[in-house]
């Protein structure tokens, strides 16, 4: 080997400096859910859903107020009366009822040091600190379907405006679980892997 050859395989004073550390994480990452399809398996999964929530978010506590109206009023007013204040009772219910249905979806989530915070459209945000989850784990269809969607009805364990049942994530804690489907599943689990392992650094 000649000289020049050992000069350029030899590390010079500036190609021998340490690199800097990575940069920190930033204080939060938002979270987006997933709310497309991804596949044709997703429409029978979400028709059935939207189905069985039509019949117990609005219709059942709908028939049941205008019913009840009809019966506490009956005699004491005219029918084309009693049957308008019935009609108005069923819609009134079935309104709030969906309203507060409504204040339970989750539209983002954030992820930082401190844990994970759930925002929601009209309620208060929720906020999971580490120490509190237990795990974060991908869920199945099935899983998603039954114990997310189906029941219990409300508030219901997924309250994302998804319409896939691919790419949730069960997220428990001492006290109970939900499921998020982040956009990018594999971004999302390596990030919370690393909070997991290190709690509030």
């Amino acid at each position: 080997m000649t000289l020049d050859e050992t000069s350029a395989s030899s590390p010079t004073p500036m190609q021998a400096v340490v690199q800097p550390p990575p940069l920190p994480p930033p204080p939060s990452v938002s979270v987006l859910p997933q709310v497309l399809p991804v596949d044709a398996w997703d429409i029978p999964a979400v028709a059935l859903v939207f189905c069985w929530q039509l019949m117990f978010l609005l219709l059942l506590p709908g028939a049941a107020a205008g019913f009840l109206t009809a019966w506490l009023l009956q005699g004491v007013i005219g029918s084309p009366y009693l049957a308008v204040l019935s009609l108005l009772a069923a819609a009134g219910v079935a309104s709030a009822v969906y309203l507060l249905f409504l204040m339970f979806t989750v539209w983002c989530l954030t992820i930082s040091g401190k844990g994970i915070v759930f925002y929601r459209l009209l309620g208060h945000p929720k906020f999971l600190p580490w120490d509190a989850i237990t795990s974060i784990t991908p869920a199945s269809r099935l899983d998603l379907v039954l114990n997310g969607w189906l029941w219990p009805i409300l508030p219901a364990r997924e309250m994302s405006p998804s319409f896939t049942c691919q790419g949730h994530f069960k997220i428990s804690w001492d006290s109970g679980y939900c499921y998020f489907p982040p956009v990018n599943a594999k971004e999302f689990e390596a990030l919370v892997g690393v909070h997991l392992k290190n709690p509030g650094h």
